[in-house]
């Protein structure tokens, strides 16, 4: 009998009992799939909710949706895979086969890193997640009929649940002969995911929470707060134990939201240190613009074409139609909400907030990169949480330094556009410890190798680890060079936010752009580049050993040791107050050690002035 995760009796405890189709289904296979493969049920993917999905080590994967329709109730207009229409209004629905073929999509792009990576190289990894549609109450035949043609999704009824016709689609599906593509690697990766590990106290840290801390990681029914402080505070420290007590007080999912997708896995790393039980299946962290396609591809709802539609994400009553359906979190923690839209709090606070549930925003309005609207006191506008902001007024993270280069960059740039941080008590390091490094740098830059060199000999005269060293720049140019380098020239591997100068110019070659002055205006060209660079944020972790480069968007809300900032190509960002806000960000991602590459000279009047003093 095949093995099935979780087991039968704690699937008779679901909340949400399975459908008739689903436990048709499941009882069919655990009897006909022996010991050779694994049975995941309605697994928590971060977000995404397959109905079953199957593996087979050494073979591949197969996502199955099941359906308990009957297609007469449904018109497919076009004989595609995208959009179907509810014969009673001609609703617009998500069809069952775009579901599960974005539950494959979020598996290479999302979910597992190794499989995002060799799918870059080979497109054959793409055969190793195959997907399927189960129409309970429909016999094949009809199902595929109604379906109309599909290269990418096997189709089938109840009428296949026998020996010879499952056995095809077994077959069909990769899984039942070996696969030298779906080695032991990767489906350890899988098997990670899909079945994530308890989390035990052993494995965080012993921290240490101080003044205003010790209150705002208190986890309590109802509560609505906003939490800002300076940089360095400990927001994300405050908000990774808060989101710990949350679970430990509901024992229910904790919803923890940013804007930047890259911070997904800071968070993780950061609630992985609170010493505390938990399963890590209680957490679901994403960005706002993931969470809502999740949701709305969970729930058949159709999204427009972003092109067509730019602000659907605002719509606030796009999940009214299933609005009694939707589950509801007792905890939304929302981070980096200086990003936010007021319409994506409402919407979060209406539609996914469980009555009495809890819901608390941490922001910086000194990092509003975005322009966002910001309220008459200089902070963040937050409709769904009245009353004044709890502030942190100690900063943890930064030297003496470091924190006055911040200070003083507020006091030249932010004066009557932000408040100013003052009085700011700073946490003193060890005194063995050797002081911060503050290097500002503009003389004979010259181009992108020149600055590699200067970086490399800092990194070596410096004596620090690969690990600790960040190289952030405003754009990927700079990045791309930098990466280049690392990895030719000092034969380094690199954690990068990018595409390699490699792939980009493949697809230079792919799209016939190499002597385009401004290749990403094709929109073939950017897409490609879009998705490989999304993926890239998604899979980015802090502690691989290894040299980390990025833009400073992607790089918001992390930290470095030692940060290297190159300063260039700012012309591309229109308003001033935008890069220097940009810039800002910039510098306090820096725990210890800033070097600063000035290409252009923006900032050496800053720069020199405060050198001077």
């Amino acid at each position: 009998m095949a093995l099935c995760f979780p087991s039968l009796k704690d699937i008779e405890n679901f909340r949400v009992p399975l459908e008739p189709g689903e436990r048709h289904l499941l009882d069919f296979l655990l009897s006909y799939l022996d010991d050779c493969y694994e049975i995941y049920v309605q697994p928590f993917l971060n977000g995404d909710r397959p109905d079953i999905i199957i593996v087979r080590p050494n073979s591949g994967v197969l996502i199955i949706e099941v359906k308990d329709w009957n297609l007469e109730y449904y018109r497919n207009p076009s004989s595609g895979n995208s959009s179907w229409k509810l014969a009673k209004n001609n609703a617009d629905i998500r069809s069952p086969l775009a579901q599960v073929e974005s539950y494959k999509e979020n598996f290479y792009n999302l979910h597992i890193d190794k499989l995002f990576e060799r799918n870059i190289k080979n497109s054959k990894y793409f055969a190793v997640v195959q997907t399927a549609v189960y129409f309970h109450k429909e016999t094949t035949q009809n199902s595929r009929n109604f379906c109309g043609n599909s290269n990418r999704t096997h189709i089938f009824g109840h009428d296949a649940l026998s020996d010879i016709s499952f056995k095809k689609i077994l077959a069909l599906a990769y899984l039942i002969s070996p696969s030298t593509l779906f080695d032991k690697d990767l489906y350890q990766s899988f098997k990670r995911f899909l079945k994530p590990p308890e989390h035990t106290p052993d494995m965080g840290k012993e921290i240490r929470y101080e003044g205003s801390q010790k209150e705002l990681i208190k986890s309590r029914a109802g509560a609505r707060q906003k939490i800002r402080g300076v940089a360095g505070c400990g927001k994300t420290k405050v908000l990774a134990k808060r989101a710990v007590n949350s679970y430990v007080r509901t024992k229910e999912i904790v919803l923890v939201l940013t804007f930047n997708i890259t911070l997904r896995n800071y968070i993780h790393d950061q609630i992985s240190e609170v010493r505390e039980y938990f399963p890590w299946s209680n957490f679901e962290i994403t960005n706002y613009h993931q969470f809502f396609k999740t949701q709305a591809n969970n729930y058949g709802l159709k999204l427009q074409n972003v092109r067509s539609d730019p602000n659907q994400f605002d719509h606030k009553d796009f999940f009214s139609s299933v609005k009694d359906r939707l589950y509801r979190y007792q905890t939304i923690l929302v981070d980096e909400v200086q990003d936010y839209k007021n319409e994506w709090l409402r919407l979060l606070v209406e539609y996914f907030l469980a009555e009495n549930g809890e819901f608390v925003v941490f922001g910086d309005e000194k990092q509003n990169i975005y322009d966002r609207r910001m309220g008459n006191d200089m902070f963040p506008v937050v409709p769904t949480v009245i009353g004044s902001w709890n502030k942190m007024n100690k900063s943890f993270r930064m030297e003496t330094f470091t924190f006055k280069v911040a200070q003083a960059f507020q006091e030249k740039y932010f004066q009557g556009k932000c408040e100013i941080d003052k009085n700011i008590e700073i946490e003193q390091l060890n005194i063995l410890e050797k002081p911060a490094i503050f290097q500002y740098d503009t003389d004979k830059l010259g181009d992108n190798q020149m600055v590699f060199e200067r970086i490399y000999d800092d990194i070596r005269r410096l004596e620090i680890h690969p690990n600790d060293v960040v190289v952030l720049s405003p754009t990927y140019d700079s990045i791309r060079d930098m990466e280049y380098c690392f990895r030719h020239n000092a034969h380094e591997q690199t954690s990068h936010m990018g595409e390699t100068q490699e792939e980009y110019n493949f697809l230079l070659e792919e799209f016939n752009l190499k002597s385009v002055e401004f290749p990403e205006k094709n929109s073939k060209f950017k897409s490609k580049l879009t998705k490989i660079r999304r993926g890239r944020k998604l899979h980015f972790w802090q502690h691989y050993g290894t040299v980390k480069l990025s833009s400073i968007y992607s790089f918001k809300g992390w930290e470095a040791h030692t940060l290297f900032l190159i300063i260039s190509n700012t012309h591309r960002i229109e308003k001033e107050e935008l890069r220097n806000k940009l810039i800002y960000t910039a510098l306090t991602r820096a725990r210890k050690n800033l070097i600063v590459f000035d290409e252009n000279r923006l900032y050496e009047e800053f720069f020199r002035e405060f050198i001077e003093k």
